[in-house]
């Protein structure tokens, strides 16, 4: 009598079966990295892109120019000093004209919603969306730090991450700190200057090779990389080092779409179009180097001093485009430190601009 056994794998043939199985997960899972990285950047892209058009409505209506808080807030309303005589204004009110103020005041006209002002690949753990955002106040705030009734936007909304917390002292401060370390926005922008200066860009000019917004980037070096700058000439080898550490080979701004050694991201440029660069120096950007009588490209990210004799960045066209800290006081000719002062790039040590 024949007795039909049943005949398991034998242990050759299972260890095959998982060799197998290991070498498709391992073929699979970088196709289904890319795949979610392209779907991220796409993502970035469209936000970018509603970011542009909420600054765009809001020109229609402000003179083709885009929000400059230290103007929608002239009366002092939502920081600083209220004005109670429009013959003596603030002197300090350009200190208002900072990322996180702009992004506030576009949300609160409903330009745009708090979600969009962070990247959907955002490295930086510090940076989450504002769940808690304040279109109107009704009544004065006083827990630190005070918010005034009539706020034109909510001062609690943050760009940089780890700004020391300081309650409103007296009605002239313009640290508006948060209880935590949390900020709320991913994106960097030229910076907000007058109309009359080199914030002529700041505006509505629909200009196709003009960078607005970008994902944030890092801090270069001079050749052979180093500790970093924001004013450097561009290198002869038409190659831009990165500086060491965290605050550039290492920055997590690498991360958004570039690679280990290049920055990589999404630019969003003044006609509303927005492209994926793989370079912080694209090649439709470009300045006049007056030294060398020669067209060189832009570094989005660094000011280059190459471009005029004078030292002074209110003197250049060409780009800069960082989280800004704190407005710029363009009362008196502006130095490459105190401009500096006014930036935020990720692995900065110490923000020492007013704002946040």
């Amino acid at each position: 009598m024949h007795t039909n056994k049943k005949r398991g794998f034998t242990l050759i043939e299972l260890l095959v079966v998982i060799s197998i199985i290991a070498l498709l997960i391992g073929i699979l899972l970088p196709a289904l990295g890319r795949a979610r990285k392209n779907a991220q950047a796409l993502k970035d892209s469209a936000q970018i892109r509603q970011i542009h058009t909420g600054l765009s409505v809001w020109s229609t209506n402000n003179k083709d120019r885009y929000p400059m808080p230290s103007t929608v807030d002239r009366q002092g309303f939502t920081e600083g000093v209220e004005i109670t005589d429009p013959n003596t204004p603030d002197p300090n009110a350009w200190e208002k004209n900072r990322t996180s103020a702009m992004f506030a005041i576009l949300i609160t006209n409903g330009n745009i919603v708090p979600e969009i002002c962070v990247a959907p690949q955002e490295p930086n753990g510090q940076i989450t969306p504002d769940d808690d955002y304040r279109i109107n106040f009704g009544s004065t705030v006083t827990a630190p730090p005070n918010v005034p009734a009539r706020a034109l936007w909510d001062p609690f909304f943050k760009s940089v991450p780890g700004l020391p917390n300081s309650p409103l002292a007296g009605s002239q401060n313009y640290v508006i700190g948060q209880l935590d370390s949390l900020a709320n926005s991913s994106y960097a922008h030229t910076a907000l200057w007058p109309v009359s200066g080199r914030g002529g860009h700041w505006n509505s000019n629909f200009n196709s090779n003009f960078a607005i917004l970008a994902d944030r980037g890092p801090l270069y070096a001079a050749d052979g990389g180093g500790s970093g700058d924001n004013f450097l000439e561009s290198p002869d080898t038409g190659t831009w080092d990165l500086a060491d550490g965290i605050q550039g080979t290492s920055s997590d701004t690498l991360r958004f779409a570039g690679s280990a050694r290049e920055w990589g991201g999404n630019v969003g440029y003044n006609d509303g179009h927005v492209t994926l660069e793989q370079t912080a120096d694209p090649t439709n950007l470009t300045f006049i180097d007056e030294a060398e009588d020669e067209t060189k490209r832009d570094n989005i990210f660094v000011d280059e001093t190459n471009q005029f004799d004078s030292g002074l960045p209110s003197q250049r066209s060409n780009h800069i485009l960082r989280v800004w800290s704190s407005g710029i006081d363009t009362s008196a000719d502006i130095t490459e430190s105190a401009f500096e002062d006014d930036m935020y790039w990720d692995g900065k040590s110490g923000v020492s601009g007013p704002g946040g």
